[in-house]
């Protein structure tokens, strides 16, 4: 046996020496395959979750690498540090190199809770997480300060030791700081009351003490109210002034008296302007009224307004007048009214408008009805009939007259026995004003029956007559 060392291909004989002195030889080679080299390359260091390529390289000799990969560049994204390994074979010949991947943890990049602001206001960001910062405005520090006037994101940058970085933002609201208005200042008169409407945001106090959007208001003289308006981010206060105007008091002269086709002078006072109910605009007015009237007048001041009445009384000539002539039943009364001027004198002596008697026969009553331009005389005649209450009236010859039910609710039945003759039946009021009237034919051997509708009319005393040429009958009716 030999050991060789050979550099290249060698071809090896051996000869051998038999004792019978015969040789033989054979003969073997010895091939030298060329050694290989391999390098893996320089560690590495990336940060968590971000990935490297290991790029080997070799003298000959196939390459395979520790995780399977048999290309000569790999690309790897470890979760922890970890060595990889590379090996380079040249048919036996084999060479192997490692690298290490260092994996550095992130840092946890932190720029703060959202924030709102008020426009014109400023805010300090603050970051945290790491040893640098890179702001997105360009600053460097871990804390600035910024003053938005509309929405903004920033966003921070924070690099560790390792070099590895993270982001985080945070947003900035801004909001319109609110503007309280109260309403425009109002004027209103004495005694007037006014609503009070504020705005610009959630919550209201009044200086009145309220705390309701809108209040009313009734002050006795002029006054400054207050508002604050506030919501989650800011407040403001306005004031609105009310104006309070004292009411005038009109004055449209005292009544007056003139004869029919003169004219009086009305004089208005208590305002700075005038309307009358005639639609003149003058304090004081000239009129001719051809009958009593009332006068009105708008006395104003600053847009407040009170009123006044002024009466004139028109005198006419005397149309005296003692009114219908009236029938009634013995032992009844009746009031008398006469008209057409202002001063009555009646004959039984009596000088009021109206009075009141009770003649046990028929009388006439004279009544003088005088004023300022002269006077007249008129007459009345009151008629007393004897009433009966028993409702039928009978003869001998068998005439017989009734008026059922009475009193009445409206419908009035008559029944007439035995009439000779043609009849008219009245019902007159208790002033004597005929209010219904009907005719009956005679029929001597029959009983006719009619009806009368009072329904409709005033409630109270009627008289029921039926008359014939020989006969006169009256009856008392009482209408409910």
């Amino acid at each position: 046996s030999i050991e060789v060392s050979p550099n290249n291909t060698v071809t090896y004989t051996v000869i051998g020496d038999h004792s019978n002195g015969n040789f033989t030889e054979d003969t073997v080679t010895v091939s030298v395959n060329e050694s290989t080299e391999v390098s893996a390359g320089a560690d590495q260091s990336i940060c968590e979750g971000d990935s490297i390529t290991l790029t080997a390289t070799a003298t000959g000799g196939e390459i395979l690498w520790s995780n399977g990969a048999t290309t000569n560049s790999i690309t790897v994204s470890p979760n922890s540090t970890t060595t990889y390994t590379v090996t380079a074979d040249n048919n036996g010949c084999a060479s192997s190199d490692d690298v290490t991947v260092t994996v550095s943890e992130l840092p946890s990049a932190d720029a703060g809770n959202d924030v709102a602001i008020l426009n014109g206001e400023s805010v300090t960001l603050t970051a945290s997480g790491g040893g640098t910062y890179l702001w997105s405005t360009g600053e460097t520090t871990q804390n600035i300060e910024v003053s938005p006037t509309t929405d903004q994101v920033y966003t921070v940058t924070v690099t560790n030791a390792s070099s590895c970085t993270d982001e985080d933002s945070v947003q900035v609201s801004v909001i319109e700081p609110i503007v309280a208005e109260a309403g425009e200042d109002s004027t209103i008169c004495e005694g007037e009351s006014l609503t009070l409407n504020a705005s610009g945001g959630d919550n209201y106090l009044w200086s009145t003490g309220e705390t309701t959007q809108s209040i009313t208001v009734n002050p006795d003289n002029t006054t400054v109210y207050t508002v604050t308006v506030s919501d989650a981010y800011s407040s403001d206060s306005d004031t609105v002034t009310v104006t309070v105007n004292p009411v005038p008091i009109a004055d449209a002269g005292d009544d007056v008296t003139i004869d029919q086709g003169e004219s009086v002078t009305l004089y208005g006072s208590g305002g700075n302007s005038y309307i009358w109910s005639t639609g003149e605009t003058n304090a004081n007015i000239s009129v001719s009224p051809t009958e009593t009237t009332t006068y009105r007048l708008t006395a104003i001041i600053n847009g407040c307004s009170s009123e006044a009445e002024v009466t004139v009384t028109v005198l006419a000539p005397v149309n005296a007048d003692a009114g219908e002539d009236v029938t009634i039943c013995n032992s009844e009364s009746v009031t008398l009214t006469a008209s057409g001027g202002n001063e009555f004198e009646w004959s039984n002596g009596e000088t009021s408008q109206s009075i009141e008697v009770s003649p046990s026969e028929t009388t006439i009553y004279s009544v003088r009805v005088s004023n300022s331009l002269g006077f007249g005389i008129d007459e009345v005649q009151v008629t007393v009939n004897d009433c009966s209450l028993s409702g039928p009236t009978e003869e001998a010859n068998g005439f017989e007259f009734k008026a059922f039910p009475n009193p009445t609710n409206g419908l009035l039945n008559l029944k007439i026995s035995a009439l000779d003759q043609d009849a008219i039946v009245y019902v007159t009021d208790i002033i004597g004003k005929r209010v219904r009237t009907i005719e009956v034919g005679a029929a001597v051997n029959q009983v006719t029956r009619r009806e009368i509708n009072l329904s409709g009319m005033p409630p109270g005393f009627y008289i029921l007559n039926l008359s014939t040429e020989n006969r006169s009958i009256t009856k008392k009716i009482i209408l409910r």
